[in-house]
């Protein structure tokens, strides 16, 4: 037995060798990041070649260094969402400073105009506006930040929900195309489909249900860095889909401690009656959502943490059969329930 696995193994390298590579490069191909491209010129317009360009992510203080070719073009890929700051120097010229932010899958321009040095000042910082059009990508989407999903309100707060804001696109529940997709799940419906086509990714790993459509996971929103909808002209990082894409970016530490909390709670008395032939009063409905997030270092600039915790709790009533009774969903939340933290309803 052994020889015979010995006269197969030559055999068996070449292709385990074209495996790994395959699943190398999907790994980068799929990987949710963004990229930085600048020109550097003088004054007059001309280009500055060979200048030192050093990108600092500002929540982690990894610095990546750089250099302009001939053309006075720099370029820095696969950089995480987030602000960095880019400082430029160059013999002659006075130090240039911008401030820029990333967005994942999107392409940030960092063009900079370097003065001649002088005796007054020798340090100029630049504000590049938030807001950029992209002109290096063929793709149509958009993307959601950390600080837009944190003031929106969710129903359920499904992190699906925030498809709902961008143009040409439908929301619907889960249980319009599969029974076991219903309330926790949602479809993303792009320029007129269905929505089981839709690919959905989260930290460039395909979690979408291949048997029925939507999504196998759900997090948390408050795990979610940022939220990117894909509409037409895919590129190679979303596959096996001809209609729309979902891209989530989760959230990390850095060099600052952050947390939050929050608790949401809804019954039926909050409810307006659904129409006017509907019985009086609503019947019972409690929902009760609450949950954490924290984040810091565990060494500066070098190794972070984050912690995210989420529970969602509903009951309701729904009649089994015409004359047969009720039957409750979650039973020991109905009434007068105490949550751990002390809240009661």
């Amino acid at each position: 037995m052994g020889e015979r696995m010995s006269r197969l193994s030559p055999r068996l390298v070449p292709l385990l060798i074209i495996f790994i590579l395959g699943i190398t490069f999907a790994a980068r191909a799929q990987h949710p990041t963004g990229s930085i491209e600048g020109t550097v010129t003088d004054p007059t317009g001309a280009v500055i070649p060979r200048a030192t360009v050093k990108i600092t992510e500002v929540s982690t203080g990894r610095v990546i260094t750089l250099a302009t070719d001939e053309a006075g073009v720099y370029i820095a890929r696969n950089l995480l969402p987030g602000a960095y700051k880019i400082e430029v120097s160059a013999s002659g010229f006075m130090t240039g400073i911008l401030e820029v932010t990333v967005f994942v899958g999107q392409v940030t321009r960092g063009d900079i105009s370097l003065r001649v040095a002088g005796v007054a000042a020798e340090v100029e910082v630049v504000a590049v506006p938030e807001a950029q059009v992209d002109t290096v990508r063929h793709q149509v989407d958009g993307v959601i930040r950390a600080r837009e999903i944190d003031q929106l309100p969710l129903n359920a707060r499904n992190f699906l929900e925030l498809a709902r804001l961008e143009p040409g696109v439908i929301v619907r529940d889960g249980g319009s195309i599969d029974p076991t997709k219903v309330n926790a799940y949602r479809v993303v419906g792009v320029a007129g489909r269905g929505g089981t086509g839709t690919r959905i990714q989260i930290d460039g790993i395909d979690v979408t249900d291949e048997m029925v459509g939507s999504t196998v996971l759900n997090i948390s929103d408050d795990a979610v860095a940022e939220f990117q909808l894909t509409r037409s002209s895919l590129d190679l990082s979303t596959s096996l889909t001809a209609s729309g894409a979902v891209s989530i970016v989760t959230r990390s530490g850095g060099n600052d401690v952050h947390g939050s909390f929050f608790y949401f709670g809804r019954n039926q008395r909050l409810s307006a009656i659904p129409q006017p032939t509907s019985p009086r009063p609503n019947p019972p409905f409690h929902r009760h959502q609450l949950g954490y997030r924290a984040s810091g270092p565990f060494v500066k600039d070098k190794l972070f943490w984050f912690s995210n915790w989420e529970r969602f709790f509903q009951a309701d009533e729904f009649e089994i059969a015409p004359g047969r009774g009720v039957a409750v969903w979650f039973p020991q939340m109905v009434g007068r329930t105490s949550l751990p933290l002390g809240f009661a309803t």
